[in-house]
C-alpha cells in the first residue's frame, strides 16, 4: 500500500494512494482515495495509529506484529513494516508491506483484518539506523513490549 501523509490538520493523516487486491480483499473494500482512520474506523484506528504517527515523526521505518483469527478461527500473524519517504526533511509518503502468515499453512483472507476489531500486537518496534551489536535494545526503539 501507499500512503500520502497529509497534514491539514496538526495531527497528520494517512490517504490512501495505492491497494492491491489482496489487501481489499482482506478489508472487503477498496480504500483507494480515503483517509485510513475514515475506512478502518476509530476503534481499529486507535491501535495501529502510534505506528503510523511514530513512521513520520521519527521518519524511521516501522515494524509490527499482530495477531488476528481467519474465518474460521485459525490465528493469523499480521506483519506490517512501514517505510518513510521525505521530501526536503519532511516524510511525505509511507511505503506499507502487509503480510499474514498463518503457522497451519494456509488461512481465508477474505474480511481477515475487517473482523479483528482490537489487536493483539506481538511485536512493536522502530527500526533505527543506529549501528548496535545484534541483541543490543535500546529502550527509544522499542514501542510496546510484548
Amino acid at each position: 500500500m501507499l500512503f500520502r501523509v497529509c497534514y491539514e490538520s496538526e495531527e497528520a493523516r494517512f490517504k490512501i494512494e495505492l491497494d492491491g487486491a489482496r489487501i481489499a480483499a482482506a478489508w472487503g473494500l477498496s480504500g483507494r482515495g480515503q483517509y485510513v482512520d475514515q475506512l478502518i474506523g476509530a476503534r481499529r484506528w486507535s491501535s495501529a495509529k502510534e505506528l503510523y504517527h511514530l513512521c513520520v515523526v521519527r521518519a524511521l521505518p516501522v515494524f509490527s506484529i499482530s495477531e488476528v483469527k481467519d474465518l474460521e478461527g485459525r490465528e493469523v500473524l499480521h506483519e506490517r513494516l512501514l517505510l518513510p519517504f521525505s521530501e526536503e526533511g519532511v516524510v511525505t509518503q509511507i511505503l506499507a508491506s502487509l503480510k499474514s502468515i498463518s503457522i497451519e499453512g494456509k488461512f481465508h483472507n477474505e474480511m481477515l483484518l475487517s473482523r479483528n476489531e482490537g489487536r493483539s500486537y506481538l511485536v512493536r518496534a522502530v527500526i533505527s539506523s543506529a549501528s548496535r551489536p545484534v541483541g543490543n535494545v535500546v529502550a527509544d526503539d522499542v514501542v510496546a513490549d510484548a
